[in-house]
């Protein structure tokens, strides 16, 4: 479409406003020059400002700073400088005329001097009225690239003019771009309530968090929801610092509202808190419900305002499923119903597997219902619930080789204290001998790594003696002696002279 014909069009459509709408019609007449500049050359269009758009509004800086703005967004120097002379030839107390040009010089420049002219010029605004904002805010946010603590000095001096301007508000907002938890808590702090809007509210609520300022963030919230009651991102807000302050029944008040706020993004996140609030009354049974919901949950692209939230959203959705079994695994284990608590930590390890992401943890974990299992069950049930526990352990040097020294030392417990009753029959022969292989004797040992060599150890010396290997006997009676002199049963064959000569010491 030709430039003249789109803006023919344009003013066709203006026609129809009322006479009086002048600001309308001068913001439509922005809005069309940003989609010509780099359609047409800036010859022809700066022909066609001149003739069609300057008689208009020839008066009008707005327009002329407007236009100016375009070419400068467009990466035209030249012809941003035109136009916003052009606004200040209107009105030379125009303080958006002077703060573009000081954007101009700003955003081009290329050395300290053009820096300089650029604070001079909001200096300008500044001066053309003293009581405008916009000078102010230009000059601060300019140098709180280079210098916070200044900028927010400069800003200051606007209490002069306007003494009731949200300083410490603006204040807060630069130093959040410097992520300055401390400068940032202590400007809202000094701010004036009733002038914060409700993304300050939610951002001084958020540092207040990220410092473990809980009380604090506490008082702000309840503040913030009684002028924004059904706000999403002020209850979420609520909701978790009410976990964190482990007041379970607020975050289930909190809870409720969220997911009754205004066109609420609901994730799984939000369902795992209101599951936890559950937890801290212990009414379990309503936890596991709302893990479950966090499990089952599917997302679509028409429940969230933007891409980025929604994708955010489903990238979470593996993590967040397993930290939902696991969840309820616990929460069985903690009603009594070990079985379901085994059988959803069994699919939470398969679940990992599956994505790739299987952790140690989990099958410590395992181990452990198995064994809490074991304890309510006799005779041959028992042990072999025992063995599964056994089996458990086993994983953990499977998932991580780097903590295979544990899995072996939990197998070689659980086979001689709880399979084998305290005596080596040779169940765990295998796991102590590996672990023996693991860890190599030094007088530097860890005390972890001892104790579970000194276990090994002693296993393989109780095996020896119940099968007469003396000869065995001795290589680990020897071993035991450079690992903890002072154990029971090396003091026992040290002072057994039988013993001491069938292994021929």
């Amino acid at each position: 479409m030709k430039l003249r014909l789109y803006i023919a069009i344009l003013f066709a459509a203006l026609a129809f406003t009322p006479a009086d709408a002048q600001t309308p019609e001068e913001e439509a007449t922005v809005r069309a020059i940003r989609p010509c500049i780099g359609k047409h050359g800036r010859a022809e269009l700066d022909a066609f400002i001149e003739r069609d758009i300057m008689p208009k509004f020839k008066k009008s800086p707005y327009v002329m700073v407007g236009i100016s703005r375009h070419f400068n967004d467009a990466s035209d120097s030249i012809m941003a400088f035109k136009y916003v002379d052009k606004a200040l030839s209107i009105d030379n107390k125009y303080v958006p005329a002077y703060v573009m040009k000081a954007t101009i010089y700003k955003d081009w420049a290329r050395s300290h001097e053009d820096s300089l002219t650029a604070f001079s010029w909001f200096d300008k605004a500044i001066e053309a009225d003293p009581k405008n904002p916009e000078g102010y805010v230009g000059y601060t946010k300019f140098l709180a690239k280079t210098d916070p603590d200044a900028a927010v000095e400069k800003l200051k001096t606007i209490l002069n003019h306007v003494p009731d301007y949200p300083v410490y508000i603006e204040a807060a907002q630069i130093y959040d771009a410097e992520r300055n938890i401390e400068k940032v808590v202590e400007c809202f702090g000094k701010a004036d309530m009733a002038q914060m809007a409700k993304g300050n509210f939610v951002l001084y609520a958020t540092y207040l968090r990220v410092g473990k300022l809980y009380d604090k963030a506490d008082s702000v919230l309840i503040m913030a929801l009684a002028k924004f009651p059904t706000d999403e991102q002020l209850n979420r807000l609520a909701l978790r610092n009410s976990f964190n302050l482990k007041n379970y029944d607020a975050a289930l008040e909190r809870a409720e509202m969220l997911f009754k706020s205004d066109s609420a993004e609901i994730t799984q996140a939000d369902y795992i808190y209101y599951a936890q609030a559950y937890d801290g009354k212990k009414r379990y049974k309503d936890a596991i419900a709302k893990y479950q919901a966090a499990i089952d949950i599917v997302y679509n692209r028409s429940d969230f305002k933007s891409d980025d939230t929604y994708n955010n959203a489903v990238k979470q959705i593996p993590k967040l499923k397993g930290n939902a079994m696991e969840a309820i695994a616990n929460d069985y284990n903690e009603m009594g119903f070990t079985d379901k608590a085994i059988e959803m930590q069994q699919a939470l390890i398969d679940y990992r597997k599956e994505q790739g992401t299987p952790e140690a943890n989990d099958a410590l974990q395992l181990a452990k219902y198995y064994e809490t299992q074991a304890e309510v069950e006799m005779g041959e049930a028992q042990i072999e619930t025992y063995k599964k526990a056994y089996d458990a352990y086993g994983m953990i040097a499977e998932i991580s080789p780097k903590n295979a020294s544990l899995a072996y030392y939990f197998r070689i417990r659980t086979g001689l204290y709880y399979v084998e009753k305290g005596t080596p029959l040779g169940f765990a022969e295998t796991d102590a001998m590996t672990l023996i292989d693991l860890i190599p004797i030094a007088a530097d040992m860890s005390k972890t790594d001892r104790a579970r060599l000194e276990l090994a150890v002693q296993y393989m010396m109780g095996y020896c003696i119940q099968i007469d290997d003396y000869a065995g006997l001795a290589k680990y009676y020897k071993m035991m002696g450079q690992i903890n002199p002072e154990h029971k049963l090396y003091l026992q064959l040290m002072n057994n002279s039988v013993y001491r000569k069938r292994m021929r010491l």
